[in-house]
């Protein structure tokens, strides 16, 4: 049987060539658009739970006493569009986030925990609140008393992996 042969298809590969890079191209910027989407939901979940962690040891040491110290390491790297702008852990006495730990956000978000029960005054060595704006770091926790009043003071330390 004798192959049939068609001298247009050749003249018509360029234009089948353009179409298909032109729909390729196009198909890319949404497949870009998940991934960056995941990225950031992937680095919100991770913020949570470091978040959730330190908390949860600032409260565990402070039932446990003066003295009490503990080390938690965080990471908020993140490879994604929505970074770690700044950690601020507790404030002076009195104050409104003298009770939490606030991560914002480079979008301008907040994330944020707050000590309920025991609720206990997180501060840094200077009785103010400890502000960082390093992404990967060590916190230490100790606890200690300032004028008869339970307190974790707080300190960053470099990360060491």
């Amino acid at each position: 049987m004798p192959l049939v042969r068609d001298l247009h298809a050749l003249e018509a590969l360029p234009l089948r060539l353009l179409i298909i890079a032109i729909v390729a191209g196009l198909s890319i910027m949404p497949a870009a658009d998940v991934l960056e989407s995941l990225r950031d939901r992937n680095f919100i979940q991770r913020c949570e739970l470091q978040l959730d962690t330190a908390m949860r040891t600032a409260q565990a040491i402070s039932i446990e006493g003066l003295g009490a110290v503990r080390t938690v390491h965080l990471d908020f790297t993140s490879d994604g569009r929505l970074q770690m702008a700044s950690l601020t852990v507790g404030d002076e006495w009195g104050k409104p986030c003298m009770t939490s730990i606030v991560l914002e956000l480079s979008s301008g978000g907040r994330m944020a925990r707050t000590a309920m029960q025991p609720a206990i005054w997180l501060t840094s060595e200077d009785l103010d609140g400890l502000y960082i704006i390093a992404e990967a770091f060590d916190l230490r926790l100790e606890v200690a008393s300032y004028d008869s009043v339970p307190t974790i003071v707080c300190e960053a330390l470099p990360w060491t992996s």
